[in-house]
């Protein structure tokens, strides 16, 4: 984890990756609707998944970080 990046900036990137799978989430379900193959926009959707769950694992690291310092 970097540690120049702080809490603030990996929850303002955790809210961006939200909102940006949910946009992608809306135009899946409107290409399923007209029968469009959605293959492309799932695949990109799994890898937004996953660097949303890095960036919850790194808010967490610090979080529990900052827990073991104020012990």
């Amino acid at each position: 984890m970097d540690p120049s990046v702080g809490l603030p900036e990996i929850e303002a990137d955790i809210a961006e990756a939200e909102r940006l799978m949910t946009a992608r989430r809306l135009t899946i379900a409107v290409k399923h609707s007209t029968g469009e193959d959605t293959a492309t926009d799932d695949r990109r959707l799994l890898k937004m998944m996953q660097a949303w769950m890095l960036l919850q694992d790194q808010r967490r690291g610090l979080l529990e970080a900052d827990l073991g310092k104020a012990a």
